[in-house]
């Protein structure tokens, strides 16, 4: 989600279940904007909200991985803490000239047992006509962040997966993706106006690429879009955008997962949705609920007296 202010509590408070093992958040300029954060990229008041919320529900902070205004926490639940290890975060920037972090990923990568998990938050590049370039952002946040997280890895699989995803067990890439939707304003607006978002999808950038074998998203799935387009809301406000620009509504916020073949089976998507109570920002937040299958976890020795 994006936003120049944290969301209210109860917001963040509804999403920390008493049955969820695993929470995590990728923000978009969440407290500050893109120009601030390359001076000061501390999140110091949303990182307080989220550690309070997330104590008083049982779950610790794990790992904090910030890019300038990108930013990704991860909690676990308390009793989970004696399982996980092989902690690692790591940032890769491909904004201005593919080096500056006002676009990116940022990640943070786990072993729950012997389950390895990495979550990567990104913000990829802004615009309709850029899709080629939102592309290259995900090959480069993919391939610079492999070298960071291979180690954390055990398992192996067919070649012609991305070395970084196929030695994890699950993957889930998340964050302003900014794939738009290729049609005009006008007839957007209709369709939403009728609910007819299954039209919209079908001319959506990311779905069209997810459809076809390449090497962006490989191997990558999203669960079914039932809700309206996240993008762009004037502030304040439940109506599109109405500025000179006129933005085409569009679900520009997006989560993707990754399983292994051995993990598909038992691993599905509770929940996909977006929360359009909250008007903090121009885009409406988005998540999802998800049982992923793990190995068996073994009780932590404990040490010999």
């Amino acid at each position: 989600m994006m936003g120049k202010s944290a969301p209210p509590r109860a917001t963040i408070e509804r999403l920390f279940h008493p049955h969820q093992h695993i929470v995590a958040f990728a923000t978009q300029e969440c407290e500050r904007s893109i120009t601030s954060s390359m001076v000061n990229r501390k999140k110091a008041s949303w990182d307080k909200l989220l550690d309070t919320i997330g104590h008083d529900k049982g779950y610790v902070g794990i790992g904090r991985s910030t890019l300038c205004a990108l930013h990704l926490v991860v909690f676990i639940k308390k009793e989970l803490v004696p399982y996980m290890d092989s902690l690692v975060t790591s940032q890769v920037a491909c904004g201005v000239m593919n080096e500056i972090g006002n676009k990116g990923g940022a990640s943070v990568s786990f072993k729950l047992g012997d389950t390895s998990i990495m979550i990567i938050g990104a913000h990829l590049a802004a615009s309709k006509k850029n899709t080629k370039l939102r592309h290259a952002n995900y090959r480069k946040i993919i391939q610079q962040m492999m070298y960071k997280h291979k180690p954390i890895g055990q398992h192996k699989e067919d070649s012609d997966v991305e070395p970084l995803l196929r030695d994890f067990d699950h993957v889930l890439f998340m964050g302003d993706l900014n794939y738009r939707v290729d049609l005009e304003r006008e007839k957007v607006d209709e369709l939403i106006q009728h609910h007819q978002y299954h039209v919209c999808l079908k001319h959506d950038q990311l779905l069209q690429k997810l459809a076809v074998p390449s090497d962006v998203f490989r191997n990558f799935n999203e669960a079914e879009i039932l809700f309206a387009p996240t993008y762009k809301f004037d502030p304040d406000s439940t109506v599109y955008d109405t500025s000179s620009k006129k933005r085409v509504p569009s679900w520009t916020d997006r989560i993707l997962y990754r399983h292994k073949p051995n993990f598909q089976s038992h691993s599905m998507v509770l929940s996909y949705d977006a929360d359009f109570t909250n008007h903090y920002s121009d885009h409406r937040p988005v998540y999802a609920r998800m049982l992923l299958s793990t190995h068996a976890v073994k009780a932590p020795e404990s040490p010999v007296k």
